[in-house]
């Protein structure tokens, strides 16, 4: 849902019982929020429920 989703609707997500899952690019870019300030408004609008993580870990190829 890039770059629509905002923390409003992630936190909506997991507060009706999904799995709202913020993408941290577009918490600071889109956004234009701190990447914790932004985890902690989603985690405050979830109301508890659980929320996701969506953070791509790349590692880089190595010659055999």
């Amino acid at each position: 849902m890039y770059p629509c989703g905002d923390p409003e609707l992630v936190g909506a997500v997991s507060a009706a019982g999904g799995i709202g899952v913020p993408r941290p690019l577009a918490l600071t870019y889109v956004h234009g929020l701190d990447f914790r300030e932004g985890v902690r408004r989603v985690r405050a609008l979830a109301g508890g429920k659980p929320v996701g993580t969506n953070a791509p870990i790349e590692q880089p190829s190595r010659p055999s």
